[in-house]
């Protein structure tokens, strides 16, 4: 038996819509309804292009936010337009911005393409090579590759690390 079983039983990459209510139904059809008018409404450009920056900036920053990055909605839009000058101490903040950036750039390049990005093991492992690159890191992490050992957030406990392989497999066949 895989040890996530026993100490993550809700990882299962499994789900049943067969007994979901109809209005869960009629609000993801509204929603994709909203979302395609909102789609087609022309923007002037120069609104175009401030709408991109600071929704940008907000995801960049989210993403960044959750393994502790500090700077602000503001300092990210700083960066995202050159402006941002921080001090020695601090320039590892820009670079977890810059990665993740690399990291939606190539994503948007590769799907504007047209390119058919099939969800795998390697590519998750090239998405956290850039997320990593250039950063200073604790012992044991290599970018690029799964953790071997356990790890404690406050009070989780992440999955164990011995069922990483056939976990992340396991995801991107679901």
């Amino acid at each position: 038996m895989r040890k996530h079983l026993k100490t993550h039983p809700w990882l299962t990459f499994k789900i049943d819509l067969s007994h979901a209510h109809p209005r869960l139904w009629m609000n993801l059809g509204e929603a994709r309804s909203k979302c395609e008018h909102i789609a087609g409404v022309p923007l002037r450009p120069g609104t175009a292009s401030q709408l991109h920056l600071l929704y940008l900036a907000k995801g960049v920053l989210a993403t960044t936010a959750i393994e502790g990055n500090t700077l602000s909605e503001e300092e990210v839009l700083q960066h995202l337009e050159g402006k941002l000058k921080l001090p020695p101490s601090k320039q590892y903040l820009q670079q977890e911005i810059d990665n993740i950036l690399r990291a939606c750039n190539l994503i948007a390049k590769r799907l504007l393409s047209e390119e058919v990005i099939e969800l795998s093991p390697g590519l998750f492992k090239e998405y956290n090579q850039l997320v990593l690159e250039g950063l200073p890191l604790e012992e044991g992490v290599i970018p690029g590759r799964l953790r071997e050992h356990s790890v404690v957030v406050a009070r989780y406990q992440g999955a164990p690390a011995e069922d990483f392989d056939y976990l992340l497999d396991t995801v991107c066949e679901w």
